[in-house]
């Protein structure tokens, strides 16, 4: 029973069945390492011929196998007369009582324990083999007993009987010896098992998640285990969700998160989705190496931008530089990045991190903040020459009306009078124009002959837009009138005519056309309106751009030619004039912009050169005049003196308080300008009158009145007459201001 039993013959010939490859080759290792020649057999029915051709010394054989399993191996091989004297040894797990009985049932010799060490097996097949001359001697009649309330057969022998007895014995004590081993392992892991406990509860309660202490058992450790599954999976999912939120927050930057490394191409290894809107490019194509992010740099910044960047690692700061990179499309970008080197623990550079974002639009809109402080300038200055023109304008309008007054007699000097208003007038047409480009003056609507005043334009745009371009006008003689401000309509067709000639370079046909249009029509315009039409045969503009073209700072133009004013400002004066503007354009075909303008219903008078009106009478009353220009002044009074009414002059608000503080003339009305120079102008005038005279009358007027009409709605809506007035409109607006 033991390895003492005399060795067998070391050639003898052992034939393995089992159908687990890696349990016969380790098997059959183990034989021929002691010497035993094997063969093998896949399942019960080979083994069984295999035995049958060439017969075996012992066979060895797995209980559970296809087509024949080991209880029917062995029994075919104790019920065959050639070799029922071969030992047959069954591999079993002895899991159940039943194994034994089955083995014995058919003739099993011995049983080896799985899982077996290797001294264990060879005593075993030494035992077999050894005890095969005495085993094959011995005889005995089959046995009946009772098992588990089932008649079973024995038809092993007492020798069977008693070595599957003693393998159970020894199957015992391995089995034992196995536990025992397992108890001290089990003791080993229930002690790493507590020191994992008393780390992991440490650290339960450094987050507040203490929790009862575990005894070391199978139950509790599976509860830990359980414990432990979810802290993980819930920390687990809080990074996800954590990686999550970063990912979603560095995809909505405006611009690009980067991780790279130190060298001189600026290789990446993270990029953010950013580089999709910034670069055009993938961010996977800038971390594979298919696009290297310092071949994107304006070559004539890359230096710079180097240099730049090795001073601020060098120094260990934080690197801040604007650069200009290439977008996939080819357009030039501007940037803005921001950089910082990451160092390990030796100071050692690992990498750079930084973020780039896009200052284009930044660039752009300082170069259109400094052409809007341009323009504010221009329009200062503008807004300034105009006042100054108004005044002087006053005093050649007021002299050239006293003088018309004189000479009606003689018809040659009426026409060189009438000649010389028409010119003022248009001067006077020319301030405002100055000042409503300066915006210092509100629109000054007028009854007005769209067709007339549209037909003189286009004459003068035939010489102003160049030979190259064909100007056509067309309309009809009973245009309906409308009520606009006839210089700002000069200025918007020419505005859109010098649009239409920088759009034929080459030369073109500009068609400008003025109709009626009837309300509803294919226009479904909400009445009746006056159309002005303007069509070029010039490049035309794409859908994008004509979807921008009323938007301020928006130009198809190069840089120097144009703010990209002109056809927002049209727009606005055409909306605020209750017109509507519609523009179409087609690529290499032209643009077609079309203006309507109300209908005035009622009619009105054309105010257009007309002459001056019928002075109306003048009681006895007393105006003072309050005007810092002396030539202005002087004119002013001359008017009034001519109607008929009292004079006192004043040079300054200060005086004219004087004036009003003395008391030594009843006055009736003050007629002041709004801009004057000492302490008290002509605002604080009005103020002080209306407080402490409340019954005298007040006429304000101003050559820019820029916040005329603030002033007016903060001192009660009081009178104005803008310069240049003629002597007409300045009769009209004391006699309104005196009995209003």
């Amino acid at each position: 029973m033991t390895s003492s039993a005399h060795p067998p013959p070391p050639a003898a010939e052992i034939l393995i069945a089992e159908d687990s490859p890696a349990q016969a080759t380790l098997l059959k290792f183990i034989l021929e390492q002691h010497g035993y020649r094997v063969v093998h057999a896949v399942n019960g029915r080979l083994a069984l011929e295999a035995a049958r051709r060439h017969k075996p010394a012992l066979i060895i054989s797995d209980i559970l196998m296809p087509e024949l399993d080991g209880y029917g191996l062995s029994a075919a091989i104790k019920a065959d007369d050639g070799l029922k004297d071969v030992p047959v040894i069954l591999v079993t797990t002895l899991a159940n009582p039943d194994d034994v009985i089955r083995g014995l049932e058919c003739g099993a010799d011995n049983f080896i324990l799985k899982p077996y060490d290797e001294d264990f097996l060879i005593g075993r097949v030494r035992f077999s083999l050894a005890a095969r001359p005495a085993h094959a001697q011995e005889t005995g009649d089959a046995t009946e007993i009772v098992y588990n309330g089932q008649a079973r057969l024995i038809t092993a022998c007492r020798t069977q009987i008693l070595n599957l007895l003693l393998s159970i014995y020894d199957a015992g004590m391995q089995r034992n010896k196995q536990l025992s081993e397992a108890e001290v392992a089990l003791r080993a892991q229930n002690k790493l098992a507590e020191e994992v406990n008393k780390r992991l509860q440490r650290e339960i309660l450094q987050r507040d998640e203490v929790e009862q202490a575990l005894r070391l058992s199978q139950t509790e450790l599976k509860d830990l285990n359980s414990n432990l599954d979810r802290l993980v999976n819930d920390r687990t999912m809080a990074l996800q969700e954590a990686t999550r939120r970063h990912v979603t927050l560095l995809g909505n930057l405006p611009g690009v998160a980067y991780r790279g490394q130190p060298d001189r191409d600026r290789t990446m290894e993270f990029v953010s989705e950013g580089s999709r809107e910034l670069l055009g490019i993938s961010p996977r194509d800038l971390t594979g190496g298919r696009v290297i992010y310092g071949d994107l740099i304006h070559v004539d910044d890359r230096d710079r931008v180097r240099r730049t960047s090795q001073a601020s690692l060098k120094a260990g700061e934080r690197s801040e530089c604007e650069y200009r990179i290439v977008h996939a499309d080819g357009t030039w970008r501007r940037v803005w990045e921001r950089s910082q080197g990451i160092y390990a623990e030796s100071g050692e550079l690992v990498a750079v991190e930084g973020f780039i974002a896009d200052v284009t639009a930044r660039d752009r809109i300082e170069r259109q903040l400094r052409e809007v402080q341009r323009m504010d300038a221009i329009g200062r200055l503008t807004g300034g020459l105009a006042h100054d023109l108004n005044n002087y304008l006053v005093v050649v309008m007021g002299n050239l009306d006293m003088l018309a007054e004189r000479v009606v007699e003689d018809p040659d000097s009426v026409a060189l009078v009438d000649g010389a208003i028409g010119g003022a007038v248009r001067s006077a047409e020319l301030t405002r124009s100055l000042l409503a480009f300066s915006r210092r003056q509100p629109l000054d609507p007028k009854i007005t002959d769209v067709g007339q005043r549209v037909g003189e334009v286009a004459k003068l745009l035939k010489r102003a837009i160049g030979e190259k371009v064909a100007v056509g006008f067309g309309t009809s003689s009973d245009v309906w009138r409308v009520d606009i401000d006839g210089a700002q309509l000069d200025n918007c067709i020419v505005n859109l005519a010098n649009n239409a000639r920088d759009a034929m370079p080459d030369g073109g046909t500009l068609t400008i056309t003025v109709r009626n249009v009837a309300h509803g029509g294919p226009d479904a315009l909400p009445g009746d309106h006056v159309l002005i039409e303007l069509s070029d045969t010039g490049c035309g503009m794409s859908p994008q751009d004509l979807a921008q073209a009323f938007e301020p700072f928006f130009s198809t133009k190069g840089v120097g030619h144009g703010a990209g004013l002109g056809l927002s400002m049209v727009h606005g004066f055409v909306h605020q004039s209750g017109g509507i503007i519609r523009m179409t354009s087609v690529v290499g075909s032209g643009t077609n912009v079309r203006i309507f303008i109300p209908r005035v219903v009622d009619g009105g008078e054309m105010l257009a050169d007309r002459r001056p009106a019928a002075v109306p009478v003048a009681a006895l009353e007393t105006i003072l005049v309050v005007e810092d220009n002396d030539s202005v002044r002087a004119t002013a009074v001359g008017h009034l003196t001519s109607f008929g009414y009292g004079v006192i002059e004043a040079r300054t608000g200060d005086a004219a308080l004087a004036v009003l503080e003395s008391g030594n003339k009843p006055i009736d009305l003050v007629f002041t300008d709004l801009v004057m120079p000492g302490q008290i102008d002509g605002l604080a005038l009005a103020r002080l009158v209306m407080g402490r005279w409340p019954g005298k009358k007040i006429l304000l007027t101003s050559g820019a009145s820029d916040g005329a009409d603030e002033f007016r709605e903060q001192l009660g809506g009081l009178n104005m007459v803008a310069k240049p007035y003629r002597k007409a409109d300045l009769a009209e607006a004391v006699r309104v201001a005196l009995t209003g």
